[in-house]
This record gives structure tokens, sequence and C-alpha cells, in this order.
């Protein structure tokens, strides 16, 4: 929850949302440098898992 930043009542749907709105903002094309590109992918990685964790019935 505190990944995506919802709170632990979040409907499935404000859960997805809140994904889409953080992978977009995290997504690795969207930085320049080597350095950022890998911190921006393990942001990802998290927010990846986090949105598989929280919508799996």
């Amino acid at each position: 929850y505190k990944i995506l930043g919802v709170k632990r009542n979040a409907r499935k749907q404000e859960i997805i949302k809140a994904y889409r709105k953080l992978a977009s903002q995290w997504h690795p094309d969207n930085f320049q440098s080597e350095e950022e590109k890998k911190k921006a992918e393990k942001k990802f990685i998290d927010i990846a898992a986090a949105k598989e964790v929280l919508t799996d019935p």
C-alpha cells in the first residue's frame, strides 16, 4: 500500500489507477543516464510487484 500510495481499504480500480500513474512516472525509458535508469528500473519493479500482490484475489 505504501509503495503505491493507496489506503488499505483501496478498491482494485484505485490500486490500478495509482499503479498506472507511478508506472508511467518511473518507467526506465523516461530517464537519460544509466544510473537514473537503474534506480527507475528498481522502483518500477517494486511498483509492479506491489500492484500484483494487491490485485491478486
